[in-house]
């Protein structure tokens, strides 16, 4: 790439950007959110046009108008917000586009799945592939994202926060696969805000800042702490620490659960009270997603009893959560939180529209301004407008926006979904302050992280998951990184402490 340039509206996403990407090589992009990154990936595949600059492939200028021309080029590639057919099988999701037929134009079913075996075989993962996409998990739909990129065989594959809900062994099987298919003579151009595992895989590192390139070199020749100094034009911060003042037991619980069994877990007990974060931690399928679907209300729990503030608490549908003061953060912004296509105002006001609305019914632009610009003012949301749509927001600022909708609606209770996928150091440092903010207004919250390191960072207590069972409590300012992943890992043998 050859001084590139890409504006959108007032907001210039890329300045004069250069980039060279060696055959049979991995190149690492860096940057905080919203430094440009995610764009020059949507130039090299056709999804945005660049308003100048050159694009070069095999020495020769080629110009990509439309995701058909970077696959014809050899350009493949796996996009931070996942792009599936839900209706879809695994199968089907992986050969879209490349189905093989015979002679009379019928799709060979059996050669596809006999390919898409050998491949997982593979990279290591395994998954039911005769599955529809949309009953998989955020991790296995991320699996199959990256599946139908390296089944393209491209010449280059571009990894948008490919591994952002992978964990530590799905991780490690992505990273054997790549240096396989780098040995082949296959390219990549990989982002990442996992700095210390894009260091240990990449060959060479560029570094974005305010849509500016301003270092690529050798990644042996650079450090951690220098590309964070690169990335925010400072010495980086360590994350906020912990709050340290700890809680009453003879305070009454905001949220009391006593039993609960459901699809997925089975007897978990836990008490949280105002003003505390509480991690719970666990592998896919440990059952913290389960418990969070029923404390949601999406979930039906077959035994055990949940108060609020002392109250009995029976959710029977989502709405009815929301009424009783709980909101829920899901991982996946795109899909189960976000109108993309709307801008950020109407994303922030949606669940108080009722607060906003004149006695006729009408929604005022004006108060609609006004509300969403005190709770984006709170969270720090970085837009020259808020009717800017969210689809051009970074993921930093995607996830602020999401907080400030629930901010706005005074919840007690917040159920948060892995609140630093697929953002950078310098944002999830903002998205912590946040959450610790609504801590200390009194708020109880729930979080699961992909990361072990954010639930040590950002918790007070940490409940550990395993099999359905809720068998540890875990003192985050007395527990090591890798005791917290024995504790996660280890195999489950009926204990309960």
């Amino acid at each position: 790439m050859r001084n590139v340039s890409k504006r959108y509206g007032g907001v210039q996403a890329l300045v004069d950007v250069s980039l060279d990407v060696a055959r049979g090589s991995i190149h690492g992009l860096l940057g905080e959110n919203g430094a440009g990154k995610s764009t020059l990936v949507k130039i090299l595949t056709g999804a945005v046009r660049a308003d100048s600059g050159e694009i070069l492939v095999g020495g020769q200028e080629v110009h990509i108008t439309s995701p058909i021309d970077a696959r014809r080029l050899g350009i493949g590639a796996v996009h931070q917000e996942l792009n599936l057919f839900p209706d879809l099988t695994v199968t089907e999701n992986v050969f879209a586009g490349d189905e093989p037929h015979t002679a009379l134009g019928f799709v060979k079913h059996r050669r596809m799945v006999d390919e898409l075996k050998i491949e997982m075989n593979q990279v290591g993962w395994w998954m039911a592939i005769d599955r529809p996409v949309g009953d998989l998990t955020l991790a296995e739909r991320q699996m199959v994202e990256i599946l139908r990129a390296f089944h393209q065989r491209a010449d280059l594959i571009l990894l948008d926060e490919p591994n952002s809900a992978l964990t530590d062994a799905e991780t490690q099987a992505l990273f054997a696969m790549m240096r396989r298919l780098q040995a082949q003579g296959q390219s990549f151009l990989l982002v990442s805000h996992r700095l210390d595992e894009v260091f240990a895989i990449a060959d060479v590192i560029t570094i974005l800042r305010d849509g500016k390139r301003v270092a690529s070199a050798p990644a042996s020749d650079l450090s951690v702490g220098d590309a964070v100094r690169l990335m925010v034009g400072s010495a980086q911060e360590s994350l906020p620490g912990r709050p340290s003042a700890a809680r009453s037991a003879q305070e009454t619980p905001r949220l009391a659960a006593t039993g609960l069994t459901g699809r997925g877990f089975v007897d978990v007990t836990f008490e949280v009270r105002p003003g505390e974060i509480v991690g719970f931690a666990g592998l896919e399928g440990a059952g913290v997603q389960a418990v969070f679907r029923a404390l949601f209300g999406v979930q039906k729990r077959h035994a055990g009893t949940m108060a609020i503030d002392g109250r009995p608490y029976v959710p029977r549908h989502p709405v009815d959560a929301i009424s009783h003061g709980v909101a829920s953060i899901p991982a996946d912004r795109r899909t189960d939180s976000l109108l993309m296509d709307r801008s950020i105002g109407e994303n922030i006001v949606l669940v108080v529209l009722r607060r906003i609305k004149s006695a006729l019914g009408f929604i005022s632009h004006e108060r609609l301004t006004e509300t969403a610009g005190e709770y984006a003012k709170a969270f720090r949301v970085r837009a020259p407008s808020l009717d800017m749509p969210v689809v051009q927001l970074s993921g930093g600022n995607q996830q602020k926006v999401v907080l400030a909708r629930w901010l706005a609606a005074s919840p007690r209770i917040l159920l948060l979904n892995d609140p630093g996928r697929g953002i950078d150091v310098g944002a999830k440092r903002e998205v912590h302050e946040a959450i610790r903010r609504l801590a200390a207004s009194g708020m109880s919250i729930l979080t699961w992280s992909s990361e072990a390191e954010e639930t040590l960072e950002l918790c007070d207590r940490v409940l550990v998951m395993r099999k359905g069972h809720l068998i540890k409590t875990i003192d985050p300012a007395t527990t090591s990184l890798d005791d917290l992943l024995l504790a996660i890992a280890a195999e489950y043998k009926g204990e309960r402490r």
